[in-house]
C-alpha cells in the first residue's frame, strides 16, 4: 500500500528535477569551468592580457549556471539573475574588443 505524499513532500519533488547522465554533466561542466575563471582570474591579476579570457570563461559559466538553475533546480529568479550578468559581462568584452573601455 502505498503511502500519501503531503504537501511539502509533493513541493520538493517539484523543486528538483530528476539526477540523470545530462544534468551531471551539466553540473560537471559548471564546476570546470567555475575552475577555470578562477585559475584565469588568479593569472589575469598578474597578466592583464588574460582578463579577455576570464571574461569569456565567466561569460560561458554563467550561461551554464543558469541553464542548470533552469533545468535542474527550477529557480525562476537565479536563472533571470545569472542571464543578465552573463550578457553585462558579454557586453563589457564586446565594448573592451573595440576599444572603448
Amino acid at each position: 500500500m502505498k503511502k500519501k505524499k503531503n504537501k511539502k513532500e509533493e513541493k520538493i519533488e517539484n523543486k528538483v528535477s530528476v539526477i540523470n547522465r545530462s544534468n551531471i554533466l551539466l553540473v560537471d561542466i559548471q564546476v570546470f569551468l567555475t575552475f577555470v575563471v578562477v585559475i584565469l582570474f588568479i593569472i589575469g591579476m598578474f597578466n592583464k592580457k588574460f582578463i579577455y579570457s576570464v571574461e569569456i570563461a565567466l561569460f560561458f559559466a554563467l550561461l551554464c549556471m543558469a541553464y542548470n538553475n533552469y533545468k535542474i533546480y527550477k529557480r525562476k529568479f537565479a536563472t533571470v539573475l545569472y542571464l543578465i550578468f552573463s550578457v553585462i559581462i558579454l557586453v563589457f568584452f564586446i565594448l573592451r574588443l573595440l576599444g572603448v573601455l
